[in-house]
């Protein structure tokens, strides 16, 4: 058997260049109180939503994204940074594609939607 194929992507690759300003620092609660959900607050305890200044495509101008985090030290709202090498990047950083079915005005749909975790925001070394 083949192996599946993995919509995880390095946060860093996908997202170079672009400059995101932080809106909103937190802890994160969970959803339910299922195992797979305290597990995930366990292990990403925080989160960062972010507002994405500059996209060099500017696909995502103007565009939120929220990054589940293990560390939140040295992040402020309002903040600028640009993830780039010699600026900052997502220490262990990823972004994971999933589906959902469901309906909307009465009819099916498959949202998708994208997770993004991290360790930390830091230096890029």
């Amino acid at each position: 058997m083949n192996k599946r194929f993995d919509t995880k992507l390095d946060f860093n690759f996908a997202l170079k260049n672009v400059t995101f300003r932080v809106i909103e620092i937190g802890e994160r609660k969970p959803f339910s109180n299922s195992e797979k959900a305290l597990a995930d607050i366990k292990d990403y305890p925080y989160y960062a939503r972010l507002d994405i200044v500059e996209d060099p495509s500017g696909i995502n101008n103007g565009a939120e994204l929220q990054i589940k985090l293990r560390n939140i030290d040295g992040l402020e709202k309002e903040q600028e940074f640009k993830i780039a090498p010699d600026e900052r990047k997502i220490i262990g950083g990823y972004l994971v594609f999933w589906s959902k079915q469901g309906k909307l005005r009465g009819k099916d749909w498959i949202f998708t939607n994208v997770s993004a975790k991290g360790d930390r925001i830091d230096d890029w070394r």
